[in-house]
């Protein structure tokens, strides 16, 4: 979905007519899970179900967008809706850690009830938890009952008087993964407690923002499989045994000392 503004820079948010893509054009085909793709996004869905070590079942639904904004005076976001009753009850996280509860208010407008989401947005009521994980820092709300709003980017013509002295229109392709976790056992039930995330999500979110890193190491047996693996850069600083090691071709030789010049 889009807001179409007219009003609004890099800090003020205005909110303008509200409108959705046209998706009737669009491909549908499977690449690791259903893939829409327009000319100017792409959405791809992996769902998950299984029973965790925390005594709990989840549904794990991870949707990967690659967005590339270039219509001025539009907002991109995507809204999530499900059953829950949550009555207006959103909370985000502050700092990965410490989190805050808001509550919709019918006589504030649009722009007072988006929030910062530095990685976690959440809904619930005593039947089910959805909770949004993200890889950066995004805007979110709860405007309807059961619905997230999770921002994706924003194009903006005009400067909004707050000290950047220009509009939003420096985008660039985007690739956003946001992760959606539907638990119903496994979290405190009670409206009235204070928040806190569940054992599952914190280990969704560790993996997440976190994620393992893998290094190795390549071992060649000798200088020509190197180059000829790895182009004209090599693995060792020794040109005479490089040079030697390689054919007598003299434009070889001379790629191979160039490059290490």
């Amino acid at each position: 979905m889009k807001w179409k503004v007219q009003k609004g820079g890099a800090y003020l948010f205005f909110p303008g007519d509200l409108a959705t893509f046209d998706v009737q054009n669009a491909d549908r085909y499977k690449r690791d899970g259903p893939v829409v793709s327009t000319k100017e996004w792409k959405r791809t869905v992996s769902r998950y179900d299984f029973i965790d070590e925390f005594d709990g079942s989840a549904t794990v639904v991870d949707f990967v967008y690659e967005t590339f904004l270039q219509t001025p005076n539009e907002e991109w976001f995507v809204r999530f809706t499900s059953t829950v009753e949550n009555g207006g009850i959103f909370h985000t996280d502050l700092n990965g850690f410490n989190f805050d509860t808001h509550h919709f208010r019918d006589d504030m407008p649009v722009q007072s009830q988006v929030f910062p989401m530095p990685t976690l947005a959440c809904i619930q009521d005593d039947k089910m938890r959805v909770t949004v994980l993200s890889e950066h820092a995004q805007g979110t709300a709860s405007l309807e009952p059961g619905t997230m709003d999770i921002w994706l980017d924003r194009r903006l013509n005009q400067d909004d008087g707050r000290g950047l002295s220009q509009g939003v229109k420096d985008n660039v392709p985007v690739r956003t993964r946001l992760r959606v976790i539907m638990e119903t056992e496994g979290y405190n039930k009670d409206k009235d407690a204070e928040f806190e995330i569940s054992p599952l999500v914190r280990r969704m979110w560790e993996e997440l923002n976190h994620p393992l890193e893998a290094f190795g190491k390549r071992v060649y047996e000798s200088a020509e499989t190197a180059l000829k693996q790895q182009g004209t850069f090599a693995i060792t600083n020794d040109l005479k045994k490089i040079s030697g090691e390689m054919s007598n071709d003299a434009e070889k030789n001379q790629i191979i000392i160039k490059n290490f010049l």
